[in-house]
């Protein structure tokens, strides 16, 4: 399938890496990668928030961030960013 005709959309993400949850401009390919730490889907990957995964990843993912001294947070952008400092 050519880029070109790939539909784009905006989805919401969260990265398991760093903890950030942000939205991102996608296609069906999905390359998206995280703003904050780069993280790629050959590293760990991000997670989109809408789907099952990571409804039953969640738990799992913010006892790994704990571990690692890290939290979920949101982008500057995101709706739900409240001052947060960005990591």
């Amino acid at each position: 399938m050519s880029n070109e005709l790939e539909t784009k959309y905006t989805r919401e993400y969260c990265c398991p890496k760093c903890g950030l949850i942000f939205f991102s401009e996608t296609t069906t390919c999905n390359n998206t990668t995280c703003p904050e730490c780069g993280n790629y889907k050959r590293d760990m990957g991000v997670v989109a928030v809408d789907s099952l995964s990571y409804a039953y990843s969640y738990d799992g993912i913010v006892q790994d961030l704990k571990e690692h001294g890290k939290k979920i947070h949101y982008a500057k952008k995101h709706p739900m960013y409240k001052g947060e400092v960005d990591k």
